[in-house]
């Protein structure tokens, strides 16, 4: 078993060092352009981590209050009351946050049957904001995370073998939804 093990793990880690460029070239050495691209990465991811970090502030300090307006809002007009439960899901699935009674909330206003579709478009949206992140602002991050996790680079392995039926199964497990947004993120293009 340990032998098919560190096989896996083998064929995983080939699989991801074959994304990477074998020896990275001096910052000195790369084109203005793309310094400039990594800064624009750098400087969005900042900034959307800021904006996500005053949000959270501003709920975790005011709490009662934001649900109070969310059960008014929703009375006044449940469009855009649907429309602010999606956007509140936003920050919690990017920062992995639980999201359990917020969907308990979001039942509670809505109604079971409402209540979970407006619960699974926001964690859709959700997750696929944590999914573009990983890709494409922390995706040396994420490539480091994965390589040191053998279960993460067996998964993404899976996934660049058979992507669509390993993915229903990931989303269907009881796994972290970080795990499953950022270890998702390091996978191959095809």
């Amino acid at each position: 078993m340990a032998a098919a093990d560190d096989a896996a793990s083998y064929g995983a880690t080939a699989l991801l060092d074959s994304s990477v460029e074998a020896s990275p070239t001096p910052a000195a050495a790369q084109p203005a352009a793309a310094q400039t691209s990594g800064a624009r990465r750098l400087l969005i991811a900042l900034l959307v981590l800021a904006a996500l970090g005053v949000g959270i502030y501003f709920l975790g300090k005011h709490t009662e209050g934001v649900l109070q307006w969310q059960a008014d809002l929703v009375d006044e007009n449940r469009v855009l009351g649907v429309f602010a439960c999606i956007g509140i899901f936003l920050p919690w699935i990017v920062l992995c946050l639980p999201t359990t009674l917020y969907e308990i909330l979001v039942g509670y206003l809505f109604g079971v049957w409402q209540g979970a579709l407006i619960n699974a478009a926001g964690k859709l949206i959700g997750s696929n904001a944590a999914f573009f992140l990983g890709r494409y602002c922390f995706k040396q991050r994420v490539e480091r995370l994965a390589a040191e996790n053998w279960r993460v680079r067996r998964v993404q392995r899976l996934l660049a073998e058979r992507p669509w039926g390993v993915a229903f199964l990931v989303r269907a497990a009881q796994i972290p939804i970080a795990v499953k947004n950022y270890g998702a993120s390091g996978t191959p293009r095809h």
